[in-house]
C-alpha cells in the first residue's frame, strides 16, 4: 500500500469516527454532559477512561460537542479533496 493510499484510509477512517460520534451526540438528551476527547496538547490536563483513551475536561454539553464533531467533519472533508 502506498503512503497516499494508506492517508486516504486513514481520512476515511477518521470520517467513519465522527460520523458515529456524531449519531451517538444526536441521540443524548440536550443537557447531556459529554468529555470531551479532542486531541489536546501533553501538558492539558488529561484523565485516562475506557479504552485507553484520554479525556480533557470540562464536560461540554451535548450540543456544543455535537457541533464541534460536526466542523471537524467539515475540516476532514476539505481535507479529503488535497489527497
Amino acid at each position: 500500500m502506498s503512503r497516499n493510499d494508506s492517508r486516504k484510509e486513514e481520512l476515511q477512517h477518521q470520517l467513519q469516527t465522527l460520523n458515529v460520534l456524531e449519531a451517538e451526540l444526536k441521540s443524548l438528551k440536550p443537557d447531556a454532559k459529554v468529555y470531551n476527547a479532542i486531541p489536546t496538547s501533553l501538558k492539558a490536563p488529561l484523565i485516562s477512561h475506557a479504552h485507553g483513551q484520554k479525556a480533557l475536561f470540562p464536560n461540554l454539553d451535548a450540543n456544543s460537542a455535537l457541533k464541534d464533531v460536526q466542523k471537524r467533519k467539515v475540516l476532514l472533508a476539505n481535507l479529503q479533496q488535497f489527497e
